[in-house]
């Protein structure tokens, strides 16, 4: 949950800091924080990813990963964003961002549910085709 969803939810912030200190809520990144009973998995890097810059889109290696088309894991993850679009500045998770101009960049994005967050992804389809090109 990024603060701000917090804060909409009627969470005053002094609340949320004091469910952090008590290890109810842990915060992964500035500004987002998950409950400390939900096991991390590795799809932990795409959620971040997903909260913090809803335009992304998971591609090339990462998007390979999660389509179990590849056995190879990069520390990376590996994003797609349209042009003029910054790519979000955190510690974690390490990403390489790339950027494409529309249509190219909406080219079959499939939106995935990973613990009730909708993670943007290309299709395997789409993402072989860009790993060759």
């Amino acid at each position: 949950m990024r603060t701000s969803e917090a804060l909409r939810q009627g969470v005053h912030p002094e609340t949320l800091y004091a469910m952090r200190d008590a290890h109810l809520v842990e915060q992964i990144v500035p500004g987002l924080f998950k409950l400390v009973d939900v096991s991390e998995d590795e799809h932990l890097d795409w959620l971040i990813v997903a909260k913090r810059a809803p335009k992304a889109v998971i591609c090339l290696t990462s998007a390979l990963a999660f389509h179990d088309l590849t056995d190879h894991l990069t520390e990376d993850t590996y994003i797609m964003l349209p042009k003029g679009i910054k790519p979000p500045k955190a510690e974690r998770p390490p990403i390489r961002s790339f950027h494409q101009a529309q249509p190219s960049y909406e080219a079959v994005i499939q939106t995935h549910l990973i613990h009730q967050i909708p993670v943007r992804i290309y299709s395997p389809e789409t993402t072989v085709v860009d790993c060759f090109q």
